[in-house]
């Protein structure tokens, strides 16, 4: 636990936590989203419109909302005119965040806080709207470059050109959910709660996290739902598709849409713990379906044990592990017996993780186990060769 503190298993952590999401078993897609995606041939067919313009977008918005989509989510910046329809695009914007319209708060765009020190890497939103109409896409990436972290909400920064306080996917379900009652609350400074379901955000140090830093705003592990790929989370459609009115309405009413890129010319791609990029727009999707299915599927969020419980887990393991080595005489099999042992522990993580989305310190445990036998074998302790 001391090299913990000091972030020395970090890497070693890391790569142990990936190893085990890869091997959960898959799951089916998320039927309450639909992912409008701008592909490199809808750019092409628009006569290489990229940005597209406030006029495209503004006629997307209003083709899907004429089906009556519970919440649409933007996953494109507007802090200024791109094209034409401008004028047109923010006063649409405006009226769906008007508190006496029957599309109230029915469209979310997004900003970015500034990055460290770099005030000028802020972008703000379409201008005119309250800061409860609009979510931030910030993502937290781990010092190794992938996201195992869900930003769910943070206070904006001094200065900075995005007000909003709520990320995108945290806005976007809790839009979806308050149309069916269900209201957001806070039981105390670290828990959220939608209707029966609360969670616990990270505190510092929690985990293998003992970088205080990262642990900013509230987060919380990352569940990644997997089918085919990482991309399959949710029904798909082109702008093209959408433009031509070729959508089916089924897959439009009361889900929650979103739109963005994905030509894969446009960067905008995120690590994941499965070796594999994702897409911003894909990753967005896979935050809000962590929540939704949290909340009315009871799908379990990824967390980690108190410390006291942690220490508890890992003294467990060492004194099994002392003790199997104290009572087998011979350096093979002691071998194979602590072989066994650390094979078991990892059978036994992965099932703490699978049914339950407990992560377990893995490699701290690995280590007592290997430290514990290591410690009586060199100080030649043997239970032959104690007087009876």
């Amino acid at each position: 636990m001391g090299l913990r503190w000091f972030r020395l298993l970090e890497g070693l952590e890391f790569g142990a936590f990936d190893h085990l999401m890869r091997l959960r078993p898959s799951e089916k897609p998320d039927k309450r989203l639909l992912i409008v995606a701008i592909t490199k041939q809808d750019i092409d067919q628009l006569g290489n419109e990229y940005p597209i313009s406030d006029q495209t977008l503004l006629t997307t918005l209003q083709t899907l909302n004429a089906h009556q989509p519970r919440v649409i989510g933007i996953d494109l910046y507007r802090e200024q005119a791109t094209g034409t329809g401008w004028t047109e695009l923010t006063q649409y914007l405006k009226q769906n965040s008007n508190q006496n319209s029957n599309q109230s708060d029915r469209i979310i765009p997004i900003c970015v806080h500034p990055y460290g020190n770099h005030p000028e890497s802020g972008i703000a939103p379409p201008p005119g709207l309250p800061a409860l109409q609009t979510g931030f896409a910030d993502a937290t990436i781990d010092p190794d470059g992938v996201v195992r972290r869900h930003l769910l909400a943070l206070d904006p920064p001094n200065h900075s050109p995005c007000s909003a306080s709520y990320s995108l996917s945290a806005q976007l379900v809790r839009h979806y959910l308050k149309a069916v009652g269900i209201s957001l609350k806070f039981p105390t400074l670290n828990q959220w709660q939608f209707g029966s379901t609360r969670f616990n955000v990270l505190e510092s140090r929690s985990g293998f996290y003992q970088q205080p830093a990262l642990i900013r705003g509230h987060q919380i592990l990352l569940n990644y739902r997997m089918y085919n790929s990482l991309s399959d989370i949710a029904d798909q459609v082109s702008l093209t598709d959408v433009l031509n009115h070729q959508v089916d309405s089924a897959l439009i009413q009361d889900r929650i849409v979103l739109i963005g890129v994905t030509d894969p010319t446009v960067k905008d791609d995120f690590s994941t713990p499965y070796g594999s990029k994702l897409r911003g727009l894909i990753f967005h999707a896979q935050m809000v379906s962590q929540l939704l299915s949290a909340v009315e599927d009871h799908r379990f969020l990824l967390r980690f044990w108190a410390f006291w419980i942690e220490i508890g887990w890992i003294w467990l393991w060492s004194v099994t592990g002392g003790v199997v080595i104290y009572w087998i005489r011979t350096p093979l099999r002691r071998v194979l017996a602590t072989g066994v042992l650390m094979i078991l522990l990892w059978g036994i993580s992965l099932g703490f993780m699978v049914i339950g989305g407990v992560v377990v310190p893995l490699v701290p445990t690995l280590l007592a186990i290997v430290l514990a036998g290591g410690v009586l074998i060199t100080l030649k302790i043997d239970p032959q060769s104690h007087p009876q």
